[in-house]
């Protein structure tokens, strides 16, 4: 996605806030996963145990009922420049606290609720301010302190008036990591900066460093206070683990390597249970912190102790969503139904089972697979089959089980639905001479696979050109673009026949081709200055195509040489999809807005928008087996997807726009 749609994506989520659509009444969104992604934090609620809240970027906020087993999406307000680095779920009340660090001041600042999650409220003292971490006195929960980029905020009062107690100029206390309380006296606080820890003993009056016997200038990510014993403090920083037994006086060093630790905790009912999140995984010691045993190899930002048995912990990981053990670590399940934090790059079909990936998921990307008609996703693949590439698209064909890969600079083929794959004889741009491969293979950008006379073919987009591959990898031809070679291929749009038309988007605009890509000619811009950010071949008797661009929806038609506006809100398409078996049949994304068209686009009707509130879809997505059911990639929410047995309403309050014509 370009800086400028994401731009634009921003200030439209705040100003979107809670729509709902005046579609078919009963029908909503369903999140179909993949489930897990990246997750940041998990606290539990000590009143009801059964009860927790899980954070993660995006501002994606999620609660669970029944001790992990399920989770559900709280209307918490959605922008995706936000984080959520803190979670707490207060010992007297149960409301909810959650710490919001972005770089936008509409989003940042400390977040309060008292109804479970469904209403939220930004506590005023620190609107704006990024929060990167809350704590609570064990001995007095009315008092509470925030950790900000701008210092340390506490409140006395639980939560009516806050003040700053660290020095407002100062720079070695102006970004706070971490804060922890000495167990009984609330004016005892440490404080963790991206440089060393602090400690007041006064509330905040005066502070001093302690880091005698710790690296200098390390990266504080955790403090704990042993509450049995005050004086027991532990430590994590990018230099490793430390303990201390003198309240800070000094340290020494438990545990260090190549990784970070993010997080350190102790078991209260086992005091000499202590268990470190770490980017290596978790690891646990049974002696204090004396010896270690690494218990996962997953990477953890936050742990979580059930505190009626200590055996049960919750992780939040980087990569696998969120895990639970039962047995103090020694075994793990995954608890992410329910809970989805992805990034997917693209859905596609080969007979009739679903697969899409996520290009950026752990180091390489993940293949999901789904065999139930879109509903629910599984990992089908990981980095470990796709040579050690980043995958970065993938291609589906008719036939059942033939799938196709890009990676950063090979294209793979799999004949058993995505399980194994094998680099295919020749890459796009590496001509065979005298039985030798020649230089470098340009970098993959796109791929798009189709059955033809019997074989597979493909188109492979890079960042040096289009190449053409008429039997799945023999051969590569570059197809040069209107008389240009090397223009950067960013996307392929084919119609739903095999001998319709294609287009590129490239680096120069967009190109047309009415011959499968032998011959091409150049597209005028829909409008001066206008990005285009999908297009859709609708395979009718006109040819038309649909381009989402930052000014509305536009119409091209083989019939005239110029894009005509279609009737939508003068605002952003962020996607346009049309139906492969209805030509007539179109649909369009603004957002979390979907409109569809029975007519060819010539008037629209509103969908559902119920489960996607405040989202941004990325692309609309259907089958061309499953007519009545539409999927929409959304930003950090993975899939989501609509049934549409009953037909939608016409718009409401919608402004109706007369086509315009433009050069």
């Amino acid at each position: 996605m370009t800086s400028r749609l994401r731009a634009t994506i921003l200030l439209s989520c705040a100003l979107i806030g809670h729509h709902r659509s005046a579609g078919a009444l009963g029908a909503s969104w369903e999140s179909a996963g993949p489930f897990g992604g990246s997750a940041q934090v998990i606290a539990v609620d000590r009143r009801s145990p059964d009860v927790l809240l899980a954070g993660a970027q995006n501002t994606l906020l999620f609660r669970s009922d029944d001790a992990g087993e399920s989770w559900h999406l709280l209307p918490f307000p959605r922008h995706y420049s936000g984080t959520v680095r803190a979670v707490m779920i207060d010992s007297e009340d149960s409301r909810y606290w959650v710490g919001i660090s972005s770089e936008d001041p509409s989003i940042a600042g400390l977040w309060e609720s008292i109804d479970g999650g469904e209403h939220w409220l930004r506590v005023s003292a620190l609107a704006g301010i990024s929060v990167e971490s809350l704590a609570t006195c064990p001995g007095n929960p009315r008092v509470i302190a925030a950790g900000t980029r701008r210092g340390v905020y506490l409140t006395t009062d639980h939560g009516r008036t806050w003040k700053q107690i660290s020095p407002p100029h100062s720079f070695d206390l102006m970004d706070i990591t971490v804060l922890a309380f000495h167990p009984t006296n609330p004016a005892v606080l440490y404080a963790g900066t991206p440089h060393l820890p602090w400690k007041t003993s006064d509330g905040g009056l005066h502070w001093r460093p302690i880091h005698n016997g710790m690296v200098d200038d390390s990266d504080v990510f955790s403090i704990h206070v042993d509450r049995s014993r005050p004086q027991t403090v532990f430590v994590s920083a990018c230099s490793g683990i430390y303990r201390s037994n003198d309240g800070a006086n000094t340290w020494r060093k438990l545990l260090g390597g190549d990784f970070r630790t993010h997080t350190i905790l102790q078991d209260n009912h086992n005091p000499e249970t202590v268990y470190a999140g770490t980017t290596a995984g978790l690891f646990r010691s049974l002696d204090g912190g004396s010896t270690w045993q690494r218990m996962s190899a997953h990477s953890v930002n936050c742990v979580s102790l059930d505190p009626n048995h200590s055996m049960t912990l919750y992780l939040a990981t980087q990569y696998a969503g969120l895990l639970k053990s039962a047995d103090g670590g020694v075994t793990f399940r995954s608890t992410n139904r329910g809970f989805v934090n992805r990034q997917i790059a693209g859905i596609v079909e080969a007979g009739n089972t679903l697969y899409a990936n996520d290009n950026w998921e752990g180091d390489f990307g993940e293949l999901f697979v789904s065999t139930d008609q879109g509903r629910e996703w599984v990992r089908q693949a990981g980095a470990d089959v796709f040579s050690g590439g980043n995958l970065r698209a993938i291609a589906g064909t008719t036939e059942p089980n033939l799938l196709f890969a890009a990676t950063d600079r090979q294209v793979l083929k799999s004949a058993d639905g995505g399980r194994t794959w094998s680099a295919l004889r020749t890459q796009p741009g590496m001509r065979r001479s005298a039985g030798r491969a020649n230089s470098k293979a340009p970098a993959l950008q796109i791929l798009d696979a189709f059955v033809r006379n019997g074989h597979a073919a493909l188109f492979a987009g890079t960042d040096s050109g289009l190449f053409y591959c008429a039997e799945e990898g023999l051969d590569w031809e570059e197809m040069a673009i209107a008389g240009r070679s090397s223009l950067s291929v960013r996307g392929i749009y084919r119609s739903s026949t095999v001998s319709g038309p294609v287009v590129v988007s490239t680096a120069e605009g967009l190109f047309l081709s009415k011959d499968a890509g032998h011959n091409w000619s150049p597209m005028p811009s829909p409008g001066r200055g206008y990005a285009v950010y999908d297009l859709a071949l609708s395979g009718d008797a006109n040819g038309s195509i649909f381009a989402a661009t930052s000014h509305g929806l536009f119409r091209f038609s083989d019939d005239g040489s110029r894009w005509q506006r279609q009737q939508l809100p003068l605002e952003t398409v962020t996607s346009v999809r049309c139906d492969p078996n209805r030509p007539d049949v179109i649909f369009a994304a603004q957002y979390g807005r979907i409109y569809q068209s029975r007519d060819a686009g010539r008037s629209w009707t509103a969908l559902p928008a119920e489960g996607l509130d405040g989202s941004v879809v990325d692309r609309l997505w259907l089958a061309s087996w499953l007519p009545d059911r539409l999927f929409a990639i959304v930003q950090g929410q993975g899939i989501l997807y609509l049934d549409l047995a009953q037909p939608p309403r016409a718009m409401v309050g919608s402004v109706r726009r007369e086509a315009v014509s433009k050069p």
